[in-house]
């Protein structure tokens, strides 16, 4: 009966140690998930950044030159 209750208690004893160890990889990963969060809001403000760039880049040499307005002379 001894042993019983000896044993019980050693399991619950490795139960408690082992909480500990998967609190601490818990934490870890929560905060690796946390870098990759940060990590995707930044690229993706980035890339929304180089799109705009982009597209104004396009309008402006897709659209024709304006026509001056000035007195029609063209020196050599």
């Amino acid at each position: 009966m001894d042993d019983f209750l000896g044993n019980e208690v050693s399991e619950e004893s490795l139960e408690e140690q082992d909480s500990g160890v998967w609190l601490a990889v818990g934490d870890l990963m929560s905060g690796l998930l946390m870098f990759f969060a940060l990590l995707f809001i930044a690229v993706s403000a980035q890339l929304v950044e180089y799109d705009n760039i982009i597209k104004k880049f396009l309008q402006l040499s897709l659209t024709p030159p304006r026509k001056s307005r000035g007195l029609g002379i063209v020196l050599n």
